[in-house]
């Protein structure tokens, strides 16, 4: 049997708090798990992980946020359910291939699924626990996909007749298909392992050739519990690649990969412009994973854990393991082979890395590129990073402006404890180009071994906190002190003079790697770990501050989780309570030891369209809230309508029969007007309205369709005063047209929508101040008639 080097962690696990529906407000400290704190992870030798892996990660503290106005990530923090969601099963044990709608008459194949619906779960066996069932795939995987707040889940079977492992075989091309939206794979049987797999059992190798691969539009696309073994073929250069501005909130949790040492892998992951423009959060989120990466023997571009292009936006990497191995025995000395970077930043904003552990890069975040960048909203904090020994270590953190200039903004190196053998800087900024700006760029509260190196050319850097350690001074401070291995645990000694001696940061976050609270007064330790933490009481800790329904028909209901978990020691005994339009359904009262957690089930019921929003009391351990927030609409008579008929949010305003803002915005903060209405008859349907739209900066809206719009949506209306009818237009890949009445060439002129017979939703958000919204109709789409008796005419020289 081939074995895998993988870690062997012995650890307290929440294995229920790994639902889709927890927080996405991941702030520097909060989804802080117990993998791997290195209070003393070892690395050894065992079987490539099989239907019962032995790395238990997971979500530990998701606490007050204090960032102020966080941006919600990927999801509305919980998945909404359909109240007539249905459930069906997909055995491959079963001798003749059934309906779906139980064990016993369930469908064979994963092809035999159909009439799947937003909403619906599919479990798919395992077989028996401890054994395992085989799927096998002709091409890569395109599930039926849900709808916006209703994804389909394709889940493990959670008994223990079905609770094995299903591996899911394949040809050497990507698992899942492109085009893919609203879908949740999860291999979570609540034990915290992974029971999906793409590798084979027996051998740990995965015949696919990559995860996920799309340069489409992919929206809350969530793949958890997942175990790809050894992933990669030749020709391979990334094992997850997502590429378009459309591409947002993706989840990746609970995954092991280790990928393989071909010549031409470039990243395990790579994301270029996804949710270009939007902000923290809200593109990929990476969680609880354990992430191998090889060194590559070739020149030009390494081999990095994870890699952002373009203008790529929202990415955050928290409580993650990443390692740097020798790929199969390719080689790792930096005169032969390239370096691994645990997050190379070619071109990216918003970005968080934050409570991950590195062992064995070259660097844990570079951006040290040719040409003219800037790189803004950047924290990296509560991070371990220990080199391997190999020698290839350079810098654990840096910023070189290797040629042109560089703009750094708003960039948080904080409470990091980093180790590398000695002979570069452990932290640098640096100008080796034509420039390097800096605006409020901050290095606090740091534990290095080395130096740091922020260049007198670069202007002012905030410097306060940061500790140098020998590693004398490291051994009395730590644990157990070890370095070049896994083995060390970085938490600190009573009495060493990390403890009190680091600048106060509670005003940025509230917590270290493990969740344990830092002081909002008086002096934090320095580097990840805040010394002590030690309770002797209950403590009531939830998986989200926010339990977000999304947008509900009035006369509907959604349902959501959170779970609820005793972070102390003792029983935490209590319940749950929420004021009308919620209420809870299950789980409401609770008893739970020390780290046990229960998933508590709420229901949003409007009665009224309109926003709602109420506080969930959890009373033990200190007492814990939650907001449940919802927003419901109403289906219209008719397809003609005022624009104030709908449900209508800030920054918009109803004035008189208009709508309009006072403010330019984006997609994430513009306001939203929905419309609710019924088409009898399936077809091509178009919109037109009354706009008004005085000047080119006030002119135009983002408008779709049963989901809420992206940035190529834009509708650019005609220079006009006063309302005037315009049909709805897209712009798309158009560019700027001074022959065009709005300023603007659309792709889409007009836009036209095939729609399905039934309930739609027509959603508009703002974009520029002043252009206003009247009465809107939607009509069915008559394709032109071609001309006709025409004639060829010549004519003599």
């Amino acid at each position: 049997m081939k074995a895998l080097a993988a870690f062997s962690v012995a650890r307290a696990v929440d294995s229920n708090n790994t639902n889709m529906e927890r927080s996405k407000l991941i702030q520097v400290g909060v989804g802080a798990k117990t993998s791997p704190d290195h209070d003393g992870l070892s690395v050894s030798t065992e079987a490539v992980r099989k239907s019962s892996p032995q790395i238990s990660l997971s979500l530990s503290k998701n606490g007050t946020v204090t960032w102020a106005l966080l941006v919600m990530a990927f999801l509305a923090l919980v998945r909404p359910v359909a109240s007539e969601a249905a459930i069906r099963y997909v055995d491959s044990s079963v001798s003749v291939s059934g309906n779906g709608q139980s064990w016993a008459t369930a469908w064979k194949q994963i092809s035999n699924i159909s009439g799947v619906a937003g909403g619906d779960t599919v479990y798919i066996s395992g077989g028996p626990s401890g054994s395992s069932q085989t799927y096998t795939f002709s091409q890569s995987w395109a599930p039926t996909i849900g709808t916006p707040g209703n994804p389909i889940t394709y889940k493990i079977g959670q008994d223990s007749a079905h609770n094995g492992t299903a591996f899911f075989s394949g040809p050497a091309v990507t698992f899942l298909a492109p085009g893919v939206d609203d879908i949740v794979i999860s291999g979570d049987a609540g034990d915290g392992q992974m029971h999906f797999s793409i590798a084979n059992p027996a051998t740990g190798v995965s015949p696919w050739s990559s995860l996920f691969v799309t340069t489409q539009d992919a929206q809350r696309v969530r793949i958890s519990y997942l175990n790809c073994g050894y992933l990669g073929t030749s020709g391979v250069t990334e094992i997850v690649f997502l590429y378009n501005a459309g591409i947002r909130n993706i989840e990746l949790d609970h995954l092991f990969i280790k990928a393989n040492g071909w010549t031409t892998l470039d990243g395990v992951f790579k994301f270029y412009n996804v949710a270009a423009g939007l902000g923290y959060d809200q593109g990929v989120f990476i969680h609880d994973c354990e992430i191998w990466t090889p060194y590559v023997p070739r020149s030009g571009s390494g081999s990095d854990c994870v890699q952002t292009g373009g203008s790529a936006s929202g990415i955050t990497l928290s409580n993650n393991v990443f390692i740097g191995w020798d790929g199969g025995g390719s080689g790792h000395n930096g005169s032969s082979a390239q370096h691994t970077d645990g997050f190379q930043i070619v071109g990216g904003n918003y970005i968080k890395v934050v409570n991950n552990y590195y062992f064995n890069m070259v660097n844990l975040v570079y951006t040290g590129f040719a040409g003219s960048h800037t790189f803004s909203h950047h924290i990296i904090a509560n991070n371990v990073w220990m080199d391997g020994g190999w020698g290839d270590a350079r810098y654990a953190i840096e910023y070189l402006a290797e040629s042109g200039a560089y703009t750094l903004e708003d960039i948080e190196v904080s409470n990091n404890t980093l180790y590398h053998n000695p002979g570069s800087p452990s932290i640098l900024f640096k100008n080796a180009g034509t420039g390097l700006t800096v605006n409020n760029v901050r290095v606090r509260n740091n534990i290095y071994n080395s130096s740091l190196y922020l260049s007198p050319t670069v202007g002012a850097i905030t410097q306060v906190g940061n500790m140098q350690m020998t590693d004398a001074q490291m051994t009395a401070a730590f644990v157990n002190f070890q370095k070049n291995n896994t083995n060390g645990n970085f938490k600190l000694k009573a009495g060493s003079t990390p403890i009190g001696a680091g600048a106060n940061l509670s005003s940025v976050f509230a917590y270290d790697k493990t969740g344990v609270a830092r002081p909002a007064s008086g002096g934090w330790d320095i580097g990840a770990y805040q010394y002590g933490g030690a309770v002797s009481s209950p403590v009531a800790q939830l998986s989200t501050s926010t339990i977000d329904f999304g947008s509900v028909r009035v006369g509907s209901n959604a349902t959501a989780t959170i779970t609820i978990k005793n972070a102390g020691v003792g029983t935490l005994a209590g319940s749950a309570s929420v004021s009308a339009p919620f209420s809870i359904v299950s789980g409401g009262t609770y008893s739970l030891g020390s780290d046990q957690a229960q998933t508590v089930t709420l229901r949003y019921s409007p009665t009224a369209s309109g926003s709602s929003s109420q506080t969930v009391t959890f009373t033990g351990g200190g007492g814990a809230s939650a907001l449940a927030v919802g927003s419901a609409w109403m289906t219209l008579s008719g397809l003609s309508f005022p624009s104030s008929a709908g449900t209508v949010t800030a920054p918009f305003v109803v004035s008189g029969s208009s709508v309009s803002q006072s403010s330019q915005t984006g997609v994430a903060d513009g306001g939203k007007a929905v419309y609710g209405f019924t088409i009898a008859q399936a077809g091509n349907y178009m919109i037109s309205a009354d706009v008004s739209a005085p000047s080119a900066e006030a002119n135009s809206f983002y408008v779709n369709i049963d989901s809420t719009p992206t940035e190529q949506m834009v509708w650019d209306i005609p220079i006009a005063s006063g309302l005037v009818t315009q049909n709805v237009t897209w712009r798309g890949n158009g560019v700027e047209d001074a022959t065009s009445p709005s300023g603007f060439g659309a792709e889409f002129s007009p836009q036209v929508f095939n729609l399905s017979a039934g309930t739609h939703q027509l959603i508009i958000v703002g974009r520029e101040a002043g252009a206003a919204l009247g009465t809107i109709t939607i009509a069915p789409y008559a394709r032109p008639n071609p001309p006709q008796n025409l004639r060829v005419v010549t004519t003599n020289p």
